[in-house]
């Protein structure tokens, strides 16, 4: 897809097709996969599309849509498409590479790829009716077809407007506006698209609209106001008392006709006429939807819990809300008396109606909220140790300057080891996760048997683990729009809020705090460290990006984030772009004051993706402005584990530190040691092919004196 329709990719890609075509080949084409939907009608390579099916839809040369998600939105999961894990991608584009592949096969093992002589349709559904199951929905249920080899499936009109399939004799209609008569016909098909015609209508005609919210409530704690109210009959009704995550977001995708608005104001709201709502938010809010992250095959089948909305009591969780509760949390902008009103919208109708049911008030303070315990599990022999290890679930529903926008909920985990003693301070671990993955990722309990309390959270949105631009989530990304806001650091401020949390509540060590991650986490640990020296003493990374600009694959991401890179998008100090503070090296070279944590890192010579050269820039940066580090590199990709140093006998270990690195105490900054290896010049040609920098070096904290390096 790199370069669109006149790139070289696809130019050489043509050469093959014609080769393929003229020499009667089959070829499986991912370039075609990934430019046209199933029905063929757009070429979106020439619309810049991406791997990930992100476009260009208005010619303004910014994706901003992506023809997988609407393709899928618009036909029937499980019918006419499968949710699947794929990597950087979206579920419609694996199942149509899978089709493909499958064709392939078939072809190579023999088959002319003829679909038979079959022309016989099946039989027209029969018996088919409906009822009006709320305002918005019918329910259509209908006698089964025959066919001479075997039905496939059903397909719904809705006035002679076909509406999806359907592989069962039922099927429900949403979206649909009250007291309105609606017309519905079946057909059915077969496995080769053999398809009777329509079966006689059915009229049916919907209720009358179900009435407003009822059952607000409201609870305020530590500066946050968390509303919660009861699903309005029409959803209330569907919602089972368990879900997966997968089902939970396809509850929430058919019902988005409904939503509610929430209004807030310092008097007494008698009408919501005139008012800007704070939010308005879809169904299923009391649902975690997010408690597993992105791109993973928990993200889809893992059980999604309910959130807890009331603080715990000495360390025990709250029941959960109830299966038809929504959920709602804001800070609220300043001290005293708040008023609160919920209203529903169905397809774009709003219920202004107001009653003690769905208005009320609070006494509200300015803060950012306490993280609500969710969970606590017990988990033996954790991650490669021994013993049992105490897990607590915390959700925070964040909003700024944490959040680029309010009512974000985000799950953290605190992991206390079974030798934690509140008499003895432990020092925090705090683990960035990488992509696909989700806060229960880990790439070593580092500091384990010596004592360390492991921290995590999920990363939501995707931004390496820094910041994002403020009007992400609210405006689209555009050059215009977004040259009027800055990049702000919400992740890192989140995190030391929550980090800070945790010293308040378990007897921490701040000055050995540890920070590390893998490829995304990885990124993000350095990211973290070097701009918060007073708060991590040591960093461990593997296989990071450094200067996001300069990574082969993920700048694209990166730019997700920060706008893309031609915008030249600023941080929010109004005067550096974003791809600057963000970008290690650049960073190092203009703090040349600050401090800096201990980091060992690593990286892949032949890490293609992240990327080799902007990896020895960093080194480069932090050899130049005299900072204390390991590194190791070579040919294992983006495998490649970061070294430790020694212990004083020269044992190592890649989840052991075996020198008290604090924030409160000097370190030495090597430079030139006699057994370092040659990474070259960046050229993953070029130097050793595999070797460390100051991964032989011991010293005994005791012994160091400080010597001021003025300037570096």
């Amino acid at each position: 897809m790199e370069g669109g329709a006149a790139g070289n990719v696809n130019v050489r890609n043509n050469q093959i097709r014609a080769y393929c075509q003229a020499n009667g080949k089959t070829l499986y084409d991912f370039a075609d996969i990934e430019s046209y939907d199933p029905d063929g009608l757009v070429n979106y390579m020439e619309l810049i599309a991406n791997d990930n099916c992100d476009y260009d839809s208005d010619g303004n040369g910014s994706r901003d849509r992506n023809w997988a998600t609407v393709w899928q939105g618009a036909h029937t999961q499980n019918v006419d498409w499968f949710s699947c894990s794929s990597a950087h991608s979206q579920p419609l584009n694996a199942n149509l590479k899978a089709y493909a592949v499958w064709h392939l096969w078939a072809r190579l093992a023999g088959w002319s790829g003829q679909t038979g002589l079959d022309t016989i349709p099946p039989s027209v559904p029969a018996g088919l009716s409906g009822n009006a199951i709320s305002s918005s929905e019918v329910q259509l249920s209908w006698d089964a077809s025959t066919d001479n080899v075997g039905v496939a499936g059903y397909r719904v009109y809705r006035n002679g407007v076909s509406l999806g399939t359907t592989a069962t004799t039922a099927y429900i209609d949403s979206g649909l506006q009250p007291t309105t008569s609606y017309n519905y016909s079946v057909s059915a098909y077969d496995a080769i698209g053999n398809e009777c015609v329509m079966s006689p209508p059915v009229t049916v005609t919907t209720s009358a609209a179900s009435g407003g919210v009822s059952g607000l409530q409201v609870s305020h704690h530590g500066g946050q106001t968390v509303l919660t109210w009861t699903e309005v009959p029409e959803v209330a009704a569907q919602i089972p008392e368990t879900m997966t995550v997968g089902e939970v977001k396809a509850m929430r995708t058919a019902m988005n006709g409904i939503r509610y608005r929430i209004y807030r104001s310092n008097s007494q709201i008698n009408s919501v006429a005139g008012m800007t709502p704070v939010k308005e938010v879809s169904v299923l809010r009391g649902w975690n939807s997010e408690l597993y992250g992105l791109e993973n095959s928990q993200a889809t089948n893992g059980v999604a819990y309910r959130f807890v909305v009331a603080p715990d009591v000495n360390g025990v969780p709250r029941t959960p809300v109830a299966r038809n509760v929504a959920v709602f949390a804001m800070n609220p902008p300043s001290a005293g008396t708040g008023y609160y009103a919920v209203t529903v919208v169905r397809d774009g109708v709003e219920d202004t109606s107001l009653s003690s049911a769905n208005r009320l008030s609070v006494q509200e303070t300015v803060g950012q909220g306490e993280p609500i315990l969710q969970r606590v599990v017990d988990v033996e022999d954790h991650h490669f140790t021994e013993g049992i290890s105490r897990h607590y679930y915390y959700t925070r529903w964040e909003c700024p300057p944490h959040s680029s926008i309010i009512d974000r909920p985000i799950d953290y985990r605190v992991v206390v080891p079974p030798h934690y003693s509140p008499q003895n301070p432990m020092p925090v671990l705090l683990s960035n996760h990488g992509w696909g993955s989700n806060l229960n990722g880990l790439s070593w309990w580092m500091n384990f048997e010596s004592g360390s309390i492991l921290v995590s959270s999920n990363q939501e949105p995707y931004d390496w683990w820094t910041g994002y631009h403020e009007l992400r989530g609210i405006v689209s990304p555009s050059q215009s729009a977004w040259s009027q806001g800055v990049v702000r650091p919400y992740t890192q401020r989140r995190i030391n809020a929550f980090y800070d949390w945790v010293c308040d509540h378990w007897n921490v060590d701040r000055s050995r705090a540890i920070w590390c991650g893998v490829s995304m986490g990885g990124s993000g640990s350095i990211m973290h460290g070097i701009r918060n020296p007073d708060r991590v003493a040591w960093v461990n990374s593997w296989v990071g990006v450094h200067v996001p600009a300069e990574s082969p694959t993920f700048r694209s991401s990166y730019e997700g984030s920060y706008g893309q890179l031609g915008w030249n998008i600023l941080y929010e100090d109004g005067i550096t772009p974003a791809f600057s503070w963000f970008d290690d090296d650049w960073y190092l070279r203009n703090h040349l004051t600050d401090e800096t944590p201990f980091i060992s890192f690593s990286n892949g010579k032949n890490d293609s993706a992240i990327g080799w050269s902007q990896a020895v820039k960093f080194l480069r940066a932090l050899q130049d402005t005299k900072r204390p580090f390991t590194f190791d590199f070579g040919m294992s990709g983006h495998n490649q584990r970061a070294l430790n140093p020694p212990n004083i006998d020269g044992v190592r270990s890649e989840s052991v530190n075996p020198i008290d690195i604090r924030t409160d105490q000097s370190l030495p900054a090597f430079n030139n040691c006699s057994l370092d290896d040659d990474p070259g010049n960046g050229d993953p040609a070029d130097g050793d092919e595999s070797g460390q920098i100051n991964a032989y070096l011991f010293w005994k904290t005791g012994t160091l004196y400080h010597t001021d390096l003025s300037g570096r």
